[in-house]
């Protein structure tokens, strides 16, 4: 029998993550592992994916159109007024 376990649930292998969670909250554990609910990304997760697809988009056009597609100016945004109108 396993250290941690749920009703019916037992883990099929103890890492030191799911132990380590475990006390620090069991009930977290339960949500991860037993129910499989998923957490939302936080703000510096979503900052950071989006850093890593700019890099990753910059990057690819070097290795496509080469090291000269720098040096041309970026196309200026066109800018969208999405406001609903007043009622």
């Amino acid at each position: 029998m396993s250290i941690i376990h749920f009703q019916n649930w037992q883990p099929a292998h103890l890492s030191y993550s799911t132990i380590s969670t475990y006390r620090m909250c069991s009930r977290k554990t339960y949500f991860e592992k037993v129910l499989l609910l998923e957490q939302r990304p936080g703000l510096a997760a979503i900052a950071g994916n989006a850093v890593h697809t700019a890099t990753e988009a910059i990057d690819r056009q070097i290795f496509e159109q080469g090291w000269g597609v720098l040096d041309d100016d970026p196309p200026t945004p066109e800018v969208v007024d999405d406001t609903p109108a007043p009622f």
